[in-house]
């Protein structure tokens, strides 16, 4: 298992990178109590 802490954001690509190396598919974000949050 993973914790945030594990995955890097790449600001030059603006896409997350796992500990394994790939890139993370965006998928949509949405608000949850009161926060905007993404979903890859």
């Amino acid at each position: 298992m993973y914790v945030k802490a594990d995955f890097a954001y790449d600001t030059a690509r603006g896409v997350y990178v796992c500990p394994a190396g790939e890139d993370l598919t965006y998928r949509y974000k949405r608000d949850e109590n009161g926060l905007r949050v993404g979903r890859y």
